[in-house]
Parts: structure tokens; C-alpha cells; sequence
């Protein structure tokens, strides 16, 4: 017996396949900006030694915590931020040393 949306038990007015929804994208073809919303992330390792491979557009704090970030110009500096925050920084490097919180990217 097929599964219907909406009807009496054993009655079928339509019928949902699943694999052919296909998800609409009505900004596909729009430029995003560095105002607009991100289109990928990626996990960040914190390393002491090694630049991110990947420049973010953002920082987004997945718990709560200190993460020290290095800017373009070597400067290092300890940000104190709660899970969900975002932190709006094209940080070139996370440090190991000092960062507590879990980071993700957004390009």
C-alpha cells in the first residue's frame, strides 16, 4: 500500500518519491558579497605553526571559549566568545596555544 499525503488510511491522493524533490535555488545566480551569506564552511585546526589553507570570511564559535587568531599583519589577539557567536575576521591563522573554543569557518 502506498503512503498518500493527506486522506482516509489505505486512501492515496498523492504520492511523495523522495528522490525526485530537487531544492530551488533562487539566489544561484546572485554574487553574495562580503555582506551576503556564506556558501561553505569548513572545521578549523587550531596550529601554531601552520596558516589557515583557507582564509574565512568569518569565524563561527561552536562552544563557547578563547580563541587566538592572527591577523594579516602577525598580529595575535585572544577573543573571548560564546557557542554561536560569529566573528566577522579573515583571520590568517588560529594558534593551538591558548584557544579553548571549537571554530568553524564560513567562506
Amino acid at each position: 500500500m502506498e503512503r498518500g499525503v493527506g486522506g482516509a488510511r489505505g486512501q492515496t491522493n498523492e504520492t511523495t518519491n523522495l528522490t525526485e524533490i530537487i531544492m530551488s535555488d533562487p539566489f544561484a545566480g546572485a554574487a553574495s558579497g562580503l555582506s551576503g551569506p556564506a556558501t561553505r564552511h569548513f572545521a578549523i585546526t587550531p596550529s601554531n605553526s601552520a596558516d589557515l589553507a583557507i582564509r574565512p570570511r568569518a569565524l563561527v564559535f561552536q562552544t563557547d571559549g578563547d580563541a587566538v587568531l592572527r591577523d594579516e599583519a602577525g598580529t595575535d589577539v585572544t577573543y573571548s566568545r560564546y557557542a554561536g557567536d560569529i566573528l566577522p575576521i579573515r583571520a590568517v591563522r588560529v594558534l593551538a596555544t591558548g584557544t579553548t573554543a571549537t571554530v568553524v569557518g564560513w567562506i
